[in-house]
């Protein structure tokens, strides 16, 4: 009968000790979570920013493939990507040259598939240091010769 416990002082000292242990651990991994979110959400945001606020650019297309290119924004396009289409078919993708910004480019397009009557000019910038293209507002140009 001369078994004893622990106290009850040190049950409720082990009792805290656990406590602020399991709290830190949730801490550090809630912020680490956190952070990495908030990180994925920056850089969207910067995406958003330059496709939406800082990019502003015209085409004029002439016949049969001449291209004016006019960067009206606050940052420079590194190059275009050109989706082809014959009505709402796709026929395939070039490329172009970029334009910095308060530009004007003139460029002539080479190999446009046959019967194509739109061109879709999507361009690509730079974010930080990352090449982005603002595919969700392409600037649409008709071939009507």
């Amino acid at each position: 009968m001369n078994k004893r416990g622990i106290g009850p002082l040190i049950a409720s000292v082990l009792l805290i000790a656990f406590t602020i242990v399991l709290a830190a651990m949730i801490i550090s991994w809630g912020s680490g979570f956190f952070n990495k979110i908030s990180s994925g959400n920056d850089e969207r945001t910067a995406k958003f920013m330059a496709c939406t606020g800082d990019l502003n650019f015209h085409v004029n297309l002439k016949c049969p493939n001449i291209a004016t290119l006019e960067n009206n924004g606050e940052i420079n396009i590194k190059k275009f990507v050109l989706r082809f289409f014959k009505e709402d078919e796709f026929l395939g993708t070039g490329n172009l040259g970029g334009v910095n910004k308060n530009d004007l480019q003139k460029f002539i397009i080479s190999n446009v598939p046959m019967n194509t009557n739109k061109i879709d000019f999507l361009a690509i910038v730079d974010v930080n240091d990352k090449e982005i293209t603002c595919s969700d507002i392409p600037r649409e140009a008709f071939i009507s010769c």
